[in-house]
């Protein structure tokens, strides 16, 4: 969330988001970028946490940013709504149907 807009950030499971690097990008302080509470997940994107779709969402997000880490997989598979649904697509494709930007927005180990 920025300044209670949503944003959606798509990214492998075995990568964590940096605020820092997500704030750079939307042009706004650290403070300004929180991660998005279970309610307000299902409030903006109609789903909960580990299940948010790259698209369909309740209401559109401020921005979408596909994590350049991305592009290590020929084939990715988003969550689909539910805890137990997925499917398979690739980065390009991704990028085209959620409209999003690919950037480096994952820690740095």
């Amino acid at each position: 969330m920025v300044h209670d807009h949503p944003i959606l950030v798509i990214a492998s499971g075995d990568q964590r988001v940096d605020d820092r690097k997500l704030a750079m990008l939307l042009g706004v302080t650290r403070k300004a970028v929180t991660f998005a509470t279970p309610e307000q997940c299902v409030e903006h994107f109609g789903s909960a946490p580990g299940s948010v779709p790259p698209v369909g969402h309740r209401q559109k997000p401020h921005a979408v940013y596909l994590d350049d880490a991305l592009q290590r997989y020929t084939q990715i598979y988003p969550a689909g709504g539910a805890n137990n649904a997925i499917f398979g697509i690739t980065l390009a494709q991704l990028a085209h149907i959620s409209g999003g930007t690919i950037a480096d927005v994952k820690r740095d180990p």
